[in-house]
């Protein structure tokens, strides 16, 4: 945080500990296949955990408040545009290297901008991409 000019997004992890919600498996998963309760444990004790040290350290309202986008006008005009999965997204599978240019230029159509920057996916990656609208 004490960093300069360094921005941040919200992501699903983010909105999990902020609000509760959970990934997968849900109670409904586990009613359906009993063989999940272990990993639905796991993610309960692993976000109580968070939850406790994000809200203990302060850090709580800090997270609540990240946007889900964040667009930045860099010095050579370029328009960047900053999110996690997809604009508009912030879960599922978003933009990563296996996508068609089809599909990539579905998820970004609307993007209003020359760059797009993602993470979620956690594959580093790079493309090049004439978006048609």
């Amino acid at each position: 945080m004490a960093l300069p000019d360094v921005r941040f997004i919200q992501g699903n992890t983010d909105r999990y500990v902020v609000t509760g919600q959970r990934p997968y498996p849900s109670f409904a998963d586990v009613e359906s296949d009993p063989g999940l309760i272990p990993r639905l444990v796991e993610v309960a004790h692993s976000f109580a955990w968070t939850q406790g040290m994000v809200t203990a350290a302060g850090w709580f309202d800090w997270l609540s408040a990240l946007h889900l986008e964040d667009r930045v006008l860099l010095p050579d005009g370029t328009r960047l545009l900053a999110v996690h999965v997809a604009p508009g997204q912030d879960d599922g599978s978003g933009i990563h290297p296996a996508l068609s240019d089809y599909e990539l230029s579905a998820l970004v159509a609307k993007a209003s901008a020359d760059l797009v920057c993602v993470g979620h996916t956690h594959w580093p990656s790079t493309g090049r991409w004439a978006v048609c609208a």
